[in-house]
Parts: C-alpha cells; structure tokens; sequence
C-alpha cells in the first residue's frame, strides 16, 4: 500500500516537471507546412497565420531573398516588416505580425516567459529597440495590414542589448507576465504605433525600413521571474568606467563593449573641455585598433518634444563624430544612432538624472 502511494506521487511530480517544461505555442520553430508544396507565403505554413495581412513571410536557408542568416533551429523561419510603404500613389504603414493558438488555456495567476530569437535582416535601413508580444482571447483577422493589432495584453520583449541591430547572430528576447486565464492567442511582431526606429548604416534602397526574422518562439511556466532574463549583458561585452581606461585594455581579438562618458548641457550639443580630452583618448583607442569600427548613440533627457529631441540626440552624436573625424578616424568606422529619450541612464525626474540622461554613449563592434 505505501509502495503504491509513493508510485502516484512519483507520476504525480513528473507530470507536473512535464507542464512546468511544456512549450505551449504550435509549431514554434516553423517546420511544419500545410502541404509539400513549398512557398515563402505564410498561408502554408501549419498553425500560423497573420491577423492583419501584414505580409509575412516563410524563410528558408534555401530560399531568403533579405538576408544570409540561417535558421536558428530546423531549417524554417518567419520575416516580419515594419514601416511606411508606398505603393504607386497610396501611402500606409505596414504592420508585420503573426498569430497562433496556444496549444492550451493557460493558468490564472500563473507566471509565463515568452521566448524568441530574431536577427534583424541584411536588406532593411532601420533597427528598433524591441519587438512585442500580444494575447487576446479571440483570434485576432482584420483586413487591412496598414492597421495596427488592437490586442487585449501588450508586452514588450526585453534583450540584452539597446538596439535588436545584430545581423549575423540570433538575439534571444523575452519577457514574464502573470496570466489572468483568458490568453488563447498569441500575436508576435509590430503590433501598435509606437515603435521607435533607428536608422542604421547599409546599403540599400528597401521600401520598407524594418524587418526581422524571427525563429524557435516558446511559451513555458516558470515558478519566478529569475528564470526568465534576457536582458542581461553577454559575457564578453563589459562596461568601461572612462574612454581613458580603454587604453590599458589589451584586444586579443574584436569584442564588444558599452562606454558611457560624454555629457551635455541642457539643450545643448556643444562639447565640453573635459569632453575633448575624452574624445583624444578614444581616437588613441581606435587607432590603435584598426578592425573595429563604433556606433555612436546620441540621446537626450524627457524634456522637450519628441521631434526636437530626435534632432537634439543627432546633433550630439554628430558633434562627437566631427572631433573623431578631426582626430584623424576615418567617417566609415563611425555609425551615428539617434536614441532620442528612449534609453535613459539616471532618473529623469531629478535635475542629476536628467545630467546623467543629456549623453553620448558608445559601442564598439568587431
């Protein structure tokens, strides 16, 4: 009698571990087609579909007309496009998204984590900070992809870096909610208006400014939010206090770093003294390192329109350009990003938050 009550809660704990594991989303890295009739079209793709025609599409190592990457898992994925297009004399804005049903009803007062990869495409000109997730409790068909996705849960997937701009690696995006039991549809992609776009330099003409391809997507039970974190910084991409310590850093090979140390005046993108002898220190760096070249962020503080602060944000990661520039680094390896107030470093409540906020931030790439 014992032995057989150990034995059902034996079967009791591994069916739980196996719902605790369970990946909820159909389909989730895209093998499965409707037929074997191979097309780029989501329509044959089995278990997704696109609720606003936001043209979608299914990739394949063999067949990807945007970009090099490869699958992430398997041998499919999905590309997903934001932006204005014009089409002969009409003007919209394109929402690309997809949708599934949720393999089961979820728990209320249960915490989830959303899980994705993506990499942004080699063809388009702009990259955004984050991608979203929806979920709604009736599946979500509107007929125009010029139209926004009016889900009833918004979620914005986190990641470890300030711009989803990686091109030639898989960036994993996540995010945790506690459900409220009546999620059955998942929508993943550009679901509403307010998606900031920062433009990045490639050489092409693309009508439409964004897009991402998006692979092995999971939806799991977690017991806290500990397990679900993506936002932390790769091993191998440390912060540097000052420009000047990077000139005891000794490169074996091209790695990644954040440097955080040019700041502004209010309203201003006039460089300081101080900032000057910052800039020396970090043409020094470049020169001294020939195969890397650097972005260069420029971003305000929350005061002032959104417009002013896009034009501010420029003109400060240009004034630091100009000086890079004179300091005889060529303009190739200086990529100017426009970061307006979206990514703040202090609190923009408090005068020294806003001082912390009014900056010029820095990273450098193989």
């Amino acid at each position: 009698m014992v032995s057989k009550f150990f034995k059902i809660l034996f079967l009791l704990f591994l069916t739980s571990q196996f719902v605790q594991g369970q990946n909820l989303i159909p389909n989730s890295s895209f093998e499965t087609r409707k037929n074997l009739f191979y097309s780029q079209r989501l329509f044959f793709l089995s278990k997704w579909n696109s609720p606003n025609k936001g043209l979608p599409w299914l990739i394949s190592k063999e067949m990807n007309w945007f970009g090099r990457q490869e699958a992430f898992t398997g041998k499919n994925y999905v590309l997903i496009a934001y932006g204005n297009v014009k089409y002969g004399t009409v003007d919209y804005k394109l929402f690309g998204c997809i949708q599934a049903k949720l393999k089961a009803k979820l728990d209320s007062g249960q915490m989830y984590c959303i899980e994705l990869q993506s990499s942004l495409a080699d063809i388009y000109n702009y990259a955004v900070p984050n991608l979203q997730v929806g979920f709604s409790n009736q599946k979500i068909k509107q007929k125009e992809s010029a139209l926004a996705i009016k889900t009833d849960r918004l979620l914005q997937l986190k990641h470890h870096s300030l711009l989803l701009d990686d091109r030639m690696n898989w960036t994993r995006n996540c995010t945790y909610f506690v459900s409220n039991g009546s999620e059955k549809f998942i929508q993943i992609g550009f679901l509403n208006e307010n998606t900031t776009m920062v433009k990045i330099p490639v050489n092409s003409d693309h009508k439409i400014q964004v897009g991402y391809f998006i692979d092995e997507v999971s939806l799991k039970k977690v017991n806290d939010s500990s397990s679900c974190i993506c936002q932390s910084r790769l091993p191998n991409e440390p912060i540097v206090d000052s420009i000047e310590s990077l000139l005891e850093l000794t490169i074996q090979k091209p790695f990644n770093f954040k440097l955080n140390s040019i700041y502004f005046g209010i309203d201003s993108f006039g460089l300081s003294e101080v900032a000057k002898i910052e800039i020396v220190n970090l043409a020094t760096f470049l020169n001294q390192n020939q195969n890397i070249s650097i972005q260069v962020l420029g971003h305000t503080d929350s005061t002032g329109s959104q417009k002013h602060n896009i034009k501010l944000s420029e003109w400060r990661a240009q004034a630091v350009i100009n000086e890079l520039i004179e300091q005889g680094i060529q303009p190739n390896r200086l990529h100017l990003y426009i970061m307006e107030s979206k990514h703040p470093m202090g609190d923009n409540s408090t005068k020294k938050g806003r001082e912390l906020n009014r900056r010029v931030s820095f990273k450098v790439l193989p």
